[in-house]
């Protein structure tokens, strides 16, 4: 490209065309290449693009379907607060008496007499 952005053999191309008309069904024969072109699926695609376009089809599927998603992640979280702290018995296991980590925590728990 020229730095003043001027191509003499565009000029010359661009005035022969000018008064040139396209021939009938011109526009038709376009159009129809244009659509019989085989569109190639992009290879890359994500989740999200599913469902973007799975809620661009259907919107009022995916305001129901994240409603009941909601739901349920509210229903298991009142579930969870409510139910409060629970200890498992067989995580407790290790720290029993006669095990290495029970003596352990036994030692530091229990005030040692270094007479």
């Amino acid at each position: 490209m020229n730095a003043d952005h001027t191509d003499k053999n565009l000029k010359v191309a661009l005035s022969r065309w000018r008064g040139i008309e396209a021939r009938p069904g011109f526009e038709e024969r376009v159009w129809k290449r244009i659509q019989t072109v085989e569109v190639v699926p992009e290879a890359n695609w994500s989740i999200l693009d599913v469902l973007r376009g799975w809620t661009e089809l259907y919107p009022a599927y995916a305001r129901a379907a994240m409603i009941m998603i909601g739901g349920m992640l509210a229903l298991a979280l009142i579930q969870n607060i409510s139910s409060g702290p629970s200890l498992d018995k067989t995580a407790l296991d290790v720290l029993r008496p006669g095990s290495i980590s029970g003596s352990y925590v036994q030692m530091l728990t229990t005030k040692a007499d270094l007479k």
